[in-house]
């Protein structure tokens, strides 16, 4: 669950994700956004946050090491987008969940807190350095579902949408929202909608994938399972 008894593992489920170097060790070169272990294995994120890298073989996650002093790179592999064209993609990686956040089949109707944690506002300084952890703090955000909407998503399909009363800056796309105080994922952030009077800003509303489109995202990087059948089968959890 997302909330002060686990702030110390998200870093370990919910990642950012980077562009790095081919040296050795790599360093960052790039932030992309953020994504999260769904399943042992498996990164999920938005297909915006990973589709700028013209072959995807330099896109990875940053996890800190054992004694929090440094963080270790961990290469995806096998990224691609979701098959139905929503803003959703997986990938492989080298790690298992210790938080286990799971889209599990439920009702989030309005008026549901959610929270999420990602890492929006984030810079790299000086590319191709070797990032600390001092500077990729996660962040937390908490609101509620304020209405599910169809909504014309740029570049995708018309994409099943929560409203959110939360702020969702540059970062933050590909970060799961839960249940406030639960394991489970509701949605995913994957931009917001700033509502304007003339030149000035009224109000930011977050944006986030609907649970069914995750649900029933698959892809290679799924072995063609969806995503719900994958975290609904005992089996995947095994061990973890």
């Amino acid at each position: 669950m997302i909330s002060t008894h686990n702030i110390r593992d998200l870093p370990f489920d919910i990642l950012p994700i980077v562009r790095l170097s081919h040296g050795s060790p790599p360093g960052v070169i790039a932030l992309c956004g953020t994504g999260f272990l769904v399943a042992p294995g498996i990164l999920m994120t938005c297909w915006h946050c990973v589709s700028g890298s013209k072959d995807r073989t330099d896109l990875g996650v940053l996890v800190p090491d054992r004694k929090r002093q440094s963080l270790q790179s961990h290469r995806l592999s096998a990224v691609s987008q979701d098959t139905a064209g929503f803003d959703l993609a997986t990938a492989r990686v080298d790690l298992s969940p210790r938080v286990c956040l799971r889209p599990v089949d439920e009702e989030h109707p309005a008026g549901t807190e959610v929270v999420t944690s990602g890492y929006p506002l984030l810079q790299v300084t000086s590319p191709g350095d070797v990032a600390r952890p001092s500077d990729m703090g996660g962040r937390i955000l908490q609101g509620y579902v304020m209405h599910c909407i169809e909504y014309e998503h740029p570049g995708f399909r018309l994409t099943p949408t929560y409203e959110l009363d939360m702020l969702a800056p540059g970062g933050l796309s590909g970060a799961p929202i839960a249940r406030r105080n639960s394991d489970m994922v509701v949605g995913i952030i994957y931009g917001s909608n700033d509502v304007s009077r003339g030149e000035q800003r009224v109000i930011s509303i977050g944006h986030a994938h609907h649970l069914k489109s995750i649900r029933e995202h698959a892809t290679e990087a799924t072995g063609g399972r969806t995503i719900g059948d994958l975290v609904d089968d005992p089996a995947t959890w095994r061990g973890v």
